[in-house]
């Protein structure tokens, strides 16, 4: 039946698949296995899986998360692929690193694979250079701000230290 639905899906012009199952995140199998299946039938498709993006046991959550990762994977995969290949033409052999919204950083192909995670990067990479700057000036508490076209976000670093709210 999901080989059936995805080719439905593929002959109306899907491109991108979130799969988003209950308890997946303790027993992923059942999404692994929708993956395959999805590739089998539509091997270009970008196929987004709810337990490589978010632990949270609400699905709610977690399927809001896929969504979103599936709706802007294929165009941040294809532009990703792009760069990639410009900077291997210029000589960059280092790997692309990209930031996540948390601070981390990741390969260029988990980013391709996760581009939700980098939703909202830029003012946490803001934040993260400005503990850097503060660390070599021998300042512990700064206000940091990041103004763009659209927003104005403010970071907090207290004792070092990046303050972060779980909620």
């Amino acid at each position: 039946a999901l080989r059936e639905s995805v080719r439905a899906l593929v002959a109306d012009g899907c491109e991108a698949f979130a799969v988003c199952f209950l308890w997946s995140i303790q027993h992923p199998d059942h999404e692994r296995r929708a993956r395959e299946l999805i590739a089998e039938v539509a091997p270009d498709a970008f196929v987004a899986v709810s337990h490589e993006i978010s632990k949270s046991v609400g699905e709610y959550e977690r399927t809001v998360a896929t969504v979103i990762n599936a709706l802007v994977g294929p165009r941040t995969s294809q532009y990703l692929s792009a760069l990639d290949g410009r900077l291997d033409e210029l000589g960059f052999e280092d790997g692309l690193m990209l930031m996540q919204s948390h601070g981390g950083m990741v390969p260029l192909q988990d980013g391709r694979r996760l581009p939700v995670l980098t939703i909202g990067s830029g003012p946490v990479g803001g934040l993260v250079g400005t503990q850097r700057l503060a660390r070599d000036l021998g300042v512990e508490d700064v206000i940091a701000t990041d103004m763009g076209g659209t927003s104005f976000d403010v970071g907090l670093i207290k004792d070092g230290e990046p303050l972060f709210a779980l909620d």
